[in-house]
Parts: C-alpha cells; structure tokens; sequence
C-alpha cells in the first residue's frame, strides 16, 4: 500500500508540474505574441506618419556639418576649329 501511494504521489507531482509547464508557456507564448502585434503596429504607424508628415530636422548646435566636396571641373574649353 505505501509503494502505491508513493507511485500516486509520484503520477500527481507529474500532473500537476504538467499543468504548471502549459500554464507557463500559455501566459509567455501569449506574452510574446502580444509584444510581436505591439511591435508591428508601432512599425507601421512609425512608416505612416514618416510617410503623411515627412522627418523632422533638427538642427544640433556643435554637430558634424556636411562638406560638398564634389569634383569640380577646371579643365579649359577645347579650341573650335575656327580659332
């Protein structure tokens, strides 16, 4: 009688930590599917209003300052024929 309770105590202990596990993994898998949903609706909504109301500049005082140090021409005109 006592090896059976045992083995009942052992069968519940298993039961009850299954239970617990798919609590567990229930309440995180939904967790992390709310966090994905949230996510993708600030992902888009970001890209909306970038899209109807454009990036705001803004202007840093002390900032790197852009440079146009594009390759200016100085090669001379070619003579014409005529001169």
């Amino acid at each position: 009688m006592n090896r059976l309770l045992t083995i009942l105590r052992a069968v519940a202990a298993l039961i009850v930590a299954a239970v617990v596990a798919v609590l567990v993994f229930t309440v995180l898998g939904s967790l992390l599917m709310a966090a994905g949903i949230f996510i993708a609706v600030m992902v888009v909504a970001g890209g909306l209003y970038i899209l109807f109301f454009g990036r705001t500049t803004v202007r840093r005082q002390g900032g790197y300052e852009v440079i146009d140090i594009t390759a200016v021409d100085i090669t001379p005109p070619r003579k014409t024929r005529d001169q």
